[in-house]
């Protein structure tokens, strides 16, 4: 199976880019030191998301209860629920916007 990377580029402040292989099917990202991916800003919940990277569908990505949402090419996503995505989807992770841009073996979509 080929490998995809998920690479989340930041067009706000914050860390400039996230990247994911689908190495790790679930993903947590949070302030708290214990998030796969830890994003230090006091509007980002210490359990703030998780991306899932099934093997044979889209990835998606779950509010875990934040406080400032989690937000899919501008719909909020509700506390719990889980929302999938596409190569060039917005994400927004409190007050952070991504763009997620889909590669496979280190090449573009």
């Amino acid at each position: 199976m080929a490998k995809r990377i998920i690479r989340l580029a930041c067009i706000t402040e914050g860390p400039e880019e996230i990247l994911l292989d689908n190495s790790q099917r679930v993903t947590k990202i949070g302030r708290g030191d214990e998030s796969d991916v830890v994003i230090k800003s006091p509007y980002v919940s210490d359990h703030h998301c998780k991306i899932n990277q099934p093997r044979y569908r889209r990835p998606s990505i779950v509010d875990l209860g934040s406080r400032n949402g989690t937000f899919v090419d501008g719909k909020k996503i509700k506390p719990g629920g889980e929302v999938s995505f596409d190569h060039g989807s917005y994400l927004s992770i409190g007050p952070l916007f991504y763009i997620a841009w889909f590669e496979k073996n280190g090449r573009g979509k």
